[in-house]
């Protein structure tokens, strides 16, 4: 009954093809295509549509070479069920024709969420931590190492009673083993220690 009134309110000969509706999420295309050929379809070519674990997503399209054979498949498929599978709604035809059939058909995995784009952050930064030595004269050189270039600022060290410190800043080229120094100065009581303070550093020597 079904099958009659689907025939008489389509005109099947206009159509691209069928476009079957509700078939069972476990049935492959094999399955399918068994199916049909019971009924006594063979000249079709088929297109199903499935999920990444391999599950049918409910929809196939048909073509035939010839139009006439769309009437024959849908007097013969349309309003029936799948043997082998628990599915309640029965399998329904309809015109393959118009851009949204075709995007659906398209379809026929779903492709993964597109990535976010990568946004640069807030700059890693590192502790510096060493040893004060008494030095002379106005100009120095003192030995390191870099790994990455990095901007490396301090503030607010823990200084015992009596010390204060001042913000230092370094920035440190990538591999090329030299470095800008910001000046540092620590007050320390005149009783124990002499004031002493490293000027400005033209290069950073690198340890081999």
């Amino acid at each position: 009954m079904a099958s009659s009134r689907c025939s008489a309110q389509v005109d099947w000969e206009s159509t691209d093809g069928i476009f079957l509706r509700n078939i069972p999420a476990k049935c492959d295309e094999q399955a399918l295509r068994n199916f049909v050929q019971a009924k006594g379809v063979t000249d079709f070519s088929a297109e199903m549509a499935v999920f990444p674990n391999g599950n049918a997503k409910g929809f196939a399209s048909f073509r035939f070479s010839a139009r006439s054979g769309m009437q024959d498949f849908v007097s013969k498929v349309h309003g029936q069920f799948i043997p082998g599978f628990q599915k309640t709604m029965p399998l329904f035809c309809e015109p393959l024709r118009g851009t949204e059939s075709r995007r659906i058909l398209r379809s026929r995995s779903y492709m993964p969420a597109p990535s976010r784009p990568w946004a640069p952050g807030p700059r890693e930064h590192s502790s510096i931590s060493g040893e004060g030595r008494n030095s002379t004269g106005s100009h120095g050189k003192s030995k390191g190492t870099s790994g990455f270039s990095t901007m490396v600022s301090g503030k607010g060290f823990h200084i015992e009673p009596g010390y204060h410190s001042a913000s230092a800043s370094t920035e440190v080229a990538s591999g090329a083993g030299e470095a800008t120094c910001g000046a540092m100065v620590i007050d320390q009581p005149s009783s124990k220690f002499e004031l002493w303070h490293a000027l400005p550093c033209d290069r950073l020597v690198a340890d081999d």
